[in-house]
């Protein structure tokens, strides 16, 4: 069990697919500290997904994700966990 703070509350999951099945599995935070996460932005245009597979897919957008994010997310990730354990003691 992970305990979430009100400030990165779980909006979603993501995970990466490939012929086998679902590889792995994340959660989706949204960091409402962020000013970049405090503005709604409109992405309905997905017709760049027409025609590709699942695994096709899973690849553009795990592509687009920056080191920054990566780095991001991998700390946010160790604070979460270390909060939970605090927690559970």
């Amino acid at each position: 069990m992970i305990r979430l703070p009100e400030e990165t509350p779980l909006v979603g999951l993501h995970g990466m697919v490939n012929e086998n099945g679902i590889v792995s599995l994340g959660l989706i935070l949204l960091d409402t500290l962020d000013s970049v996460c405090q503005t709604p932005i409109d992405n309905s245009d997905m017709s760049m997904y027409t025609g590709l597979n699942d695994f096709e897919k899973s690849k553009l957008v795990e592509d687009q994700i920056t080191d920054e994010e990566k780095t991001r997310a991998q700390a946010l990730e160790a604070i979460l966990v270390y909060d939970s354990m605090l927690k559970a003691r």
